[in-house]
């Protein structure tokens, strides 16, 4: 039930997203009805081929996707918070792994006009490109999150204070959005400089503060609710 649901569940939304490009103009109707058979008449065969394997376990564990790091040498006479600004990215990279960026690429493509004026190849890799890097630098704001309450209990028993914490945990995600988001702007800049100066870049201020904004929230709550940074901890 759990497969046949989930199936079924994403050929809805994907069809009623073709559905709302259809009544927008992007797609003709020929067009839409097409793409309705094919999604279906694939999720049909691909579930009937898939079965067999639904208890198979050959997905690969998401930590396959975080980076290994080696032991540092000195670990035990000198400890760094400096790698724990690796846990967002790892559990980012776990976030943006295949499975959750192929029906992100699906809905990128559905937008794109099709048809006889339909756009060309290049339109269709620079969506695919920004919806990716979005996508990224989202999956990296709710990493930040998801990781404080983790990192803030393995650290309670230690003297670290909270804006240590929150610094060591946050600095990496602040700096790899910035510059993913200075790159999409300057990129959009080629295009039309004007209008990304205009729109594209108060955006990306904004979008920027929100997220370290929501991070250090995160991160402060996770050491209220561990207790990190109490006076007298780890004495």
């Amino acid at each position: 039930m759990q497969v046949v649901s989930g199936t079924a569940g994403r050929l809805t939304a994907i069809l009623a997203f073709a559905a709302l490009v259809w009544l927008a103009g992007a797609l003709d109707r020929s067009a839409f009805f097409r793409f309705a058979f094919a999604a279906a008449a694939g999720a049909i065969v691909g579930s009937l081929a898939g079965w067999p394997l639904r208890h198979a376990g050959i997905a690969a564990p998401g930590f396959h996707y975080a980076i290994v790091r080696r032991t540092r040498a000195r670990w035990a006479s000198a400890p760094s918070l400096a790698p724990l600004g690796s846990w967002p990215a790892a559990q980012a990279r776990i976030f943006s792994r295949p499975k959750r960026t192929a029906p992100v690429l699906l809905l990128a493509m559905m937008a794109i006009p099709a048809g006889p004026r339909g756009g060309p190849g290049q339109v269709a890799l620079a969506v695919a490109g920004v919806c990716l890097t979005l996508f990224s630098v989202i999956s990296l704001s709710a990493a930040a999150v998801r990781v404080a309450s983790e990192a803030a209990r393995w650290l309670a028993p230690t003297t670290v204070g909270k804006w240590r914490f929150t610094g060591a945990l946050i600095w990496r995600v602040a700096v790899t959005q910035a510059v993913a988001l200075a790159v999409l702007t300057f990129l959009a800049g080629a295009i039309d400089l004007p209008q990304a100066l205009a729109v594209g870049v108060p955006l990306a201020a904004l979008y920027l503060a929100a997220s370290l904004a929501m991070a250090i929230v995160a991160a402060f709550l996770a050491c209220r609710r561990a207790g990190l940074g109490v006076s007298g901890r780890g004495v």
